[in-house]
């Protein structure tokens, strides 16, 4: 049977893994930000060459 400290415990594995994958999702959109950030600069400065 369960007790309250086992229904704690799971709450907080659970909270970790949600926590954890808002912060993987945090940082794949801060990648994809950065990627596009620099596509753009690219084309500014070759862009700015012709």
């Amino acid at each position: 049977m369960e007790t309250p400290d086992d229904a704690l415990v799971a709450d907080d594995m659970a909270l970790g893994i949600i926590t954890c994958r808002i912060a993987e999702n945090g940082a794949k959109e801060a990648e994809r930000l950065e990627r596009e950030e620099q596509k753009t600069l690219t084309h500014k400065l070759d862009d700015s060459k012709d």
